[in-house]
């Protein structure tokens, strides 16, 4: 009997390069052929989980850039968000296939002033002119559910 054909492709999980064999072997199971790693469980460098991920699995999942440390808790530095859009740059290079914008972005990150980073900030960009120049997505997450700030309720 010949194996089947894997036909699905999840578009956003989370991955440590600790998991990615383990990951294969669920994905296998539930017939995805490619995941997309939107890379916030792991903090391992950007350039260095592309290669790990190729090395390790293959194309079956790819990997996106993102924001790294404490870039933008200091993106009102002169020259950060030219070092991010660079790092970018050198990823997708490398192999990313695109920029995830994580909730850190729009819920938690702060100017020096207190207020919240906002994701149409002028400052950002030149990175989202990047991603477009290169032909990749940027994926954004600015906000969560309602129930996700409310307190636990077995009925939910």
């Amino acid at each position: 009997m010949e194996a089947p054909t894997l036909r699905r492709i999840d578009a956003h999980m989370h991955f440590s390069v600790a998991s990615l064999k383990e990951a294969v072997v669920s994905m296998d199971r539930s017939d995805i052929a490619c995941a997309v790693n939107a890379r916030i469980v792991d903090p391992t460098p950007g350039l260095q989980m592309i290669e790990l991920t190729r090395g390790t699995v293959g194309d079956r999942i790819v990997t996106l850039s993102t924001f790294e440390g404490d870039d933008l808790d200091r993106i009102e530095e002169p020259g950060r968000v030219e070092q991010i859009v660079e790092r970018f740059r050198r990823e997708v290079d490398a192999g990313a296939k695109g920029f995830k914008v994580n909730k850190r972005l729009g819920l938690f990150a702060r100017y020096k002033s207190g207020e919240w980073v906002r994701p149409d900030d002028d400052r950002l960009d030149p990175l989202w002119a990047a991603a477009g120049e290169m032909g990749v997505p940027v994926l954004i997450h600015v906000a969560d559910p309602i129930d996700n700030w409310l307190p636990l309720d077995p009925t939910r």
